[in-house]
């Protein structure tokens, strides 16, 4: 009989691990510093709204979290037509770009991007080129042209100077390898191979949190396990101890395993005996972005189609905009509508300490610049939601870093780390919830023969699909 497994967080990762665990009568306690379950796939109310910490879809190539997304959230699982665009030097474009859409819009950028690619095409068969950086390799893929006008500001606005950031991020988020390989798919239509963009996603009618919720009542059908407003405070991996603080004070709970989804950093500040400092070097090294949400509570019934529009452009301190009802119209009562104005910033930047009042005032300017909203428009009350360690930061040497992290926690042998914070990873929510199964089928069958090290390498291989 196994002892007691905790998990720090019950965030979806947490919680998808505590789920398998359940499954396998297995005990376990999960910590969750906030009064509510989810993470950062969670929702709030406001008023009469119901609304996400930021927009959330669901879509994977893996058929089998798929299914489990299915069968937890049953007939509330909304199929969603996908709509995207993109506003380039002042027209909007259907997201991803079309090579036509980008020749009749705008035909001497759009001509300047093809023999950028021609050239990178040329020269690649050449020359092998160098990919150590984000920059690098897009521009060997989709020349200095599409670079400079979509991937370049996009990127800075988001991550940072894009030479300095590694080329692994280009790898997960940007789906398609080269322009070479989209124009070979719209001539040919084959299907076979992975998608590159969804025409659909999926959504619970009454919030994306409805998947933790799912996930909640099923270990807690099995376990009286999940401990909300209490933190961990200190990890004896000598006497497998984890120490914890809530409001009624300091307690120990003993652990066999543990599988961490808090920030990689706070872990390793966490253990006892102290981490050798090569590792916490490493750790101090790996950077976040933090995320502002402005919500605007609109009176009309929608704004726009869309469920993203992407704003690469410096000019706008927005990226990217969307509305709830996008995704479920269930969530906001009424004939009016709430969208979300999301504004990335780096760790105490001019934007993250900014007024809320101001961070509005630049926001609005930038809304009506872009036609969003008009003269005509109301807008009756407007809030703002911070959230820090929003998206990690893939800099150039980042995965060297992690290493020396990752090799120092396998090295404890009952430790796992997995989700976007846990091991720094920019997963989605359907990624996340396979590192949890992953990390939990390991405790389970005790690796069946595969190192935890062998078995996470699969994490690496993420692709985001837009």
């Amino acid at each position: 009989m196994k002892e007691n497994v905790v998990i720090l967080g019950a965030g979806i990762a947490g919680l998808s691990a505590g789920y398998r665990l359940s499954e396998a009568s297995i005990p376990l306690t999960i910590i969750e510093k906030e009064s509510i379950i989810g993470g950062m796939s969670s929702c709030f109310k406001y008023k009469d709204y119901t609304l996400d910490y930021g927009p959330h879809k669901i879509f994977t190539r893996m058929d089998d979290i798929m299914e489990k997304i299915r069968n937890l959230i049953g007939k509330d699982l909304l199929t969603v037509p996908k709509k995207s665009r993109i506003r380039l030097s002042g027209k909007y474009y259907n997201f991803p770009v079309g090579v036509k859409e980008l020749l009749t819009g705008m035909p001497f950028t759009g001509l300047s991007c093809g023999m950028g690619y021609m050239l990178a095409a040329m020269k690649a068969m050449i020359i092998k080129s160098n990919d150590d950086s984000y920059e690098e390799y897009i521009i060997n893929r989709f020349g200095k042209g599409t670079f400079n006008l979509v991937f370049k500001p996009y990127a800075e606005k988001i991550w940072g100077h894009p030479g300095e950031l590694s080329a692994s991020l280009a790898k997960s988020r940007v789906a398609i390898p080269s322009i070479a390989e989209l124009v070979i798919r719209m001539v040919s239509g084959n299907s076979n191979k992975p998608a590159i963009s969804a025409d659909v996603f999926y959504y619970p009618k009454n919030g994306v949190i409805e998947i933790s919720e799912k996930l909640a009542e099923k270990i807690e059908a099995k376990n009286k396990s999940i401990l909300n407003k209490t933190v961990p405070v200190q990890i004896d991996t000598q006497s497998n101890m984890v120490t914890v603080r809530n409001e009624t004070g300091q307690t120990s709970v003993k652990y066999s395993s543990i599988i961490s989804t808090i920030p990689i950093d706070e872990l390793i500040n966490l253990l006892k005996p102290k981490a050798p400092d090569t590792v916490i070097l490493a750790s101090k090294s790996l950077k976040h972005r933090n995320l502002v949400l402005i919500y605007m509570v609109i009176k009309q019934p929608r704004l726009f189609e869309d469920s993203f529009i992407f704003y690469p452009e410096e000019k706008y301190i927005f990226n990217r905009l969307s509305e709830q009802k996008g995704f479920s119209e269930f969530m906001i009562s009424g004939n009016k509508t709430v969208l979300c104005v999301e504004i990335t910033c780096a760790e105490n930047d001019e934007k993250w300490n900014a007024s809320d009042e101001v961070l509005f005032k630049k926001a609005i300017e930038g809304l009506k610049d872009v036609e969003i909203i008009g003269p005509d428009t109301e807008i009756e009350e407007y809030f703002v939601k911070r959230l820090t360690n929003a998206y990690p930061v893939y800099a150039i040497n980042y995965q060297q870093n992690l290493e020396v992290i990752l090799d120092f926690l396998d090295s404890l042998g009952n430790i796992y780390v997995v989700g976007r914070q846990g091991i720094f990873n920019y997963c989605g929510m359907a990624d996340a919830m396979d590192m949890g199964f992953t990390a939990a089928e390991q405790i389970i069958s005790e690796g069946n023969g595969f190192a935890w090290k062998d078995r996470r390498k699969k994490f690496e291989n993420y692709v985001t699909v837009d």
